[in-house]
């Protein structure tokens, strides 16, 4: 009975120091039913973003339009300058409803390690290919709240948030298939746009972990060490 009457309080301890790591919500949320009348062919969309300080990638995401949605998208994350993306998923697409309400992003959780974005870069989030059929019913904006902070194109900003928004684009080409999109953002076939609160185009999403800082890892991982030997010394006690 002692142990289990100090496992309790300590283990709570330990998990809320754990649970400190900022995260960043999903970058568009839906706040209303979008309508079947609203949307632009999947593809090739997406935006340009900076890191505000250095984050994890936990997941990718697309729209899933539902009963009028079918196939997959290949959503990816590229570096200025890279010659390979830093991360990619791909997003199962479809399914039954053709209920507005039941329209929502859909998320593919990436595989540990997560990839690392660095302060300061910038990177494009693109939904390269769709291997599918779908449409993204948020070509006017309306329908969806911005979730960080929004700057024009290095331009900083102050206020909450681990990443900056900087512009939306659409690539009217076929496909970025086998495409490096930074080769392709100041050539013709792209529509370029700042984001304001009710972007354009919003049709790919990502979700973010803060990376934490070297000493607040140091003091949460020996808190947590310091825990499980009190825990096992207890028990080893307690059997006596």
């Amino acid at each position: 009975m002692r142990v289990k009457n100090w496992v309790g309080p300590q283990l709570f301890l330990v998990s809320c120091i754990l649970s400190g790591v900022s995260t960043q919500a999903a970058l568009f949320d839906k706040n209303e039913p979008v309508g079947a009348g609203v949307g632009h062919v999947a593809g090739t969309f997406g935006f340009y973003f900076t890191p505000r300080q250095d984050v994890f990638v936990s997941q990718l995401g697309a729209f899933n339009y539902s009963f009028y949605t079918t196939g997959s998208a290949v959503v990816e994350i590229w570096k200025q300058g890279a010659a390979t993306a830093e991360a990619s998923a791909i997003v199962p697409l479809g399914g039954s409803s053709q209920q507005d309400a039941d329209f929502n992003y859909d998320f593919t959780s990436l595989s540990s390690p997560w990839p690392t974005l660095t302060a300061g870069v910038h990177y494009l989030l693109v939904w390269k290919d769709n291997l599918g059929s779908s449409v993204q019913p948020f070509a006017d904006g309306i329908h969806s709240t911005v979730n960080g902070p929004i700057a024009a194109y290095d331009v900083p900003v102050s206020g909450p948030g681990l990443i900056t928004l900087n512009y939306t684009y659409i690539f009217s080409g076929s496909s970025l298939a086998g495409i490096n999109p930074w080769d392709e953002q100041h050539v013709d076939g792209w529509e370029k746009s700042i984001i304001t609160g009710t972007p354009s185009y919003m049709d790919v999403n990502l979700e973010v972990v803060a990376v934490p800082e070297p000493a607040e890892s140091g003091v949460v991982f020996g808190v947590a060490a310091l825990g499980l030997a009190y825990f096992i010394r207890r028990t080893r006690c307690a059997a006596r």
